[in-house]
């Protein structure tokens, strides 16, 4: 049978209030006394029962992670990244996985909504773009923030690289390999691609490349599937490719990859100070907080 407090209490010649207050660790009770329940509590193998004092407190000390998958760095890193700044601030994190399915998806927002974590850092896919559940959910002023992606229109914090700076610079390394036009690959899936097609458009016009036209060729993209698929089928040998975050295998012949990689550490702990922020302190911050890009690595 678990120990109770009334089991402590009787074994220290206390009542039930004064055990609850030492173990909460009450400053008003006398160090020998609280020092004296919690070593019996020990001693007898008690254990809080979290059910309970959720319901009294309204707090589970957890924080859902809500992600579409885990294959890609930009699931699975801000998760690691996450789960480790906020353990050491006494919070656990969960990972809630959808894979896409909007009715899964839709359920974890609900339970949300239900108070079963203290609040959520959310990766954003498809599914939140149009989701009457997250809207929902944010109108209940339950605390989110968003990393890398975000939905427009929700009052929330996002935490997201500094993505003109960083298409930018590929820009750059194209010039310098000598491309004088160049075939974009960020369309508008979501706001991180629409913001790079955006930069990327404008820092060829700050370079005079063009996106069309003759001329040797770069490739800027944030897929390396798609960039190698787009390469076989319109037969593109370019003189330099540009990718976000990894390139598997050697660079093609007579062409020089740079990988732009992101600083998923530091978006995910900025992001978890900026949700605890919200569920201890009952503040609201929000608008976009860019982490600057690491340096790119080159390839070939």
């Amino acid at each position: 049978m678990a120990t109770t407090l009334r089991d402590i209490a009787a074994a220290c010649g206390c009542d039930t209030s004064t055990v609850s207050r030492a173990l909460r660790g009450d400053g008003r009770l006398s160090a020998d006394l609280r020092d004296r329940i919690i070593a019996t509590a020990a001693r007898l193998g008690y254990r809080p029962n979290l059910a309970a004092r959720h319901l009294v407190t309204g707090r589970t000390r957890t924080v859902w992670m809500l992600s579409g998958g885990l294959e890609a760095p930009t699931d699975h890193l801000p998760a690691i990244a996450a789960a480790s700044h906020l353990r050491g601030r006494g919070y656990d994190l969960l990972v809630a996985v959808h894979q896409g399915d909007r009715e899964g998806h839709d359920r974890l927002l609900g339970r949300m909504r239900q108070q079963v974590c203290d609040g959520a850092i959310i990766l954003a896919s498809h599914l939140d773009q149009d989701s009457h559940a997250l809207v929902a959910l944010a109108a209940t002023g339950f605390p989110i923030v968003f990393v890398d992606r975000h939905v427009p229109g929700i009052p929330a914090p996002v935490v997201t690289s500094a993505n003109k700076a960083a298409c930018a610079g590929l820009v750059a390394a194209a010039a310098a390999a000598g491309a004088q036009r160049a075939v974009i690959l960020f369309g508008r899936r979501n706001t991180v691609d629409s913001e790079r097609l955006d930069a990327t458009h404008a820092a060829l016009r700050d370079h005079g490349m063009v996106a069309d036209g003759r001329g040797p060729v770069a490739i800027l993209g944030q897929d390396e599937q798609v960039i190698r698929r787009i390469m076989d089928q319109q037969g593109i040998h370019p003189c330099m490719i540009g990718v976000f975050d990894r390139w598997t295998g050697p660079a093609p012949q007579d062409c020089t990859v740079v990988v732009q990689p992101q600083d998923f550490t530091s978006m995910a702990e900025v992001a978890s100070d900026l949700l605890l922020d919200r569920m201890e302190q009952h503040v609201a911050p929000s608008g976009k907080h860019e982490i600057p890009c690491p340096a790119a690595i080159r390839i070939g």
